[in-house]
């Protein structure tokens, strides 16, 4: 009778387990490289609905862009987030998968420019604006020619010769005259007659810097980084101005690329495709000011016209960033032997 019991017991608490706490399968791993700060927490304010729908748990992988490439390359991470010219590094050395379109059906609502290659996606976009001091720049200025106007002496500032945006300009300036990455000599002539004519009053590295020089009155125009045009604003430098050129401003470009050797590639792509999704594109648009590179996502109203959109994402100007990453030593020297004459 006590066996019966036992055994009555026994099943009696196995079909408790079965019927009332089902053994769950538990979550997946998934590891994304990020930037801590402010990148990071955006992410972690939308990834609750990533790994609800798909029962994963995401590891972020912090550290700086250079990490970011050799943790893939060693195989700690899955998805990796990347700035353009890293990406185009790692399509050259074999680092990245191609991306799956069934994987990833956001691909199709974005900017064409942001589907940049098989393995390499646009997230989210910055872009360096032509800025300037409307009580001093009477009329906006329409192209990035305009900072050799030789009413500006001593009222255009750059980044340093190495920053993005000012080997962006070296190369515009390059292709306008029947130059190119491989044939910088118009460019470069261009930026040495900026300097030899007295408008160039100084290039900076850093951007606090570049914007206490606004606020001070004492640069007039150049390129600025569309978030810093807004941090003016809001210390109520409201006479610093902007436009986006003709010939297109140059793009503070996040990338994503899902790595080759992953053994959870499925995975993976259904991040990417999260990251270009709604919400994860307008978090980062409202917490970050980072453009959405989703042609649906919506800007909040405070940010319409700020945030770069529609026909100016599809104008940006987008060097070869391998062979300027290849050649900017060279043109550095000799930039430095030229404003030494």
């Amino acid at each position: 009778m006590k066996k019966i019991l036992s055994l009555i017991l026994l099943l009696g608490t196995m079909m408790v387990f079965t019927t009332e706490t089902p053994w769950a399968a538990s979550p997946e791993m998934l590891r994304v490289t990020t930037w801590g700060g402010n990148y990071k927490d955006t992410y972690e304010s939308v990834i609750g609905l990533f790994e609800k729908a798909n029962n994963v748990k995401v590891e972020w992988v912090v550290g700086s862009t250079d990490s970011h490439q050799v943790k893939a390359r060693q195989g700690q991470a899955d998805v990796v987030t990347l700035d353009l010219l890293h990406s185009l590094s790692g399509e050259q050395e074999g680092l990245w998968a191609d991306l799956d379109p069934n994987l990833i059906p956001n691909l199709k609502d974005l900017y064409p420019n942001a589907r940049h290659s098989k393995q390499t996606v646009f997230a989210n976009l910055g872009d360096f604006v032509l800025a300037y001091n409307a009580d001093k720049v009477k009329k906006a200025p329409t192209s990035w020619s305009d900072l050799w106007n030789p009413d500006y002496k001593r009222g255009v500032a750059l980044y340093s010769f190495t920053a993005s945006s000012t080997l962006s300009l070296l190369v515009l300036e390059a292709k306008k005259a029947g130059g190119s990455e491989r044939n910088i000599e118009p460019g470069f002539k261009r930026l040495v007659d900026l300097h030899k004519s007295g408008n160039l009053l100084s290039m900076v590295s850093g951007e606090s810097e570049l914007v206490s020089l606004y606020e001070l009155g004492e640069v007039w125009i150049g390129p600025l980084a569309i978030g810093r045009v807004k941090s003016l604003w809001d210390k109520g430098a409201k006479h610093i101005k902007f436009v986006r050129p003709k010939e297109g401003t140059f793009g503070l470009i996040t990338t994503l690329n899902v790595v080759k050797s992953s053994p959870k590639k499925d995975l993976a792509m259904k991040f990417v495709n999260f990251a270009l999704g709604k919400e994860c594109q307008e978090a980062f648009a409202a917490r970050n000011l980072y453009a959405p590179t989703l042609k649906t996502a919506k800007l909040p109203k405070e940010l319409e016209g700020l945030l770069i959109s529609g026909t100016n994402v599809e104008n940006l100007f987008i060097p070869d960033w391998v062979q300027v990453n290849a050649a900017k030593g060279e043109w550095k020297e000799r930039w430095d032997k030229a404003i030494s004459q």
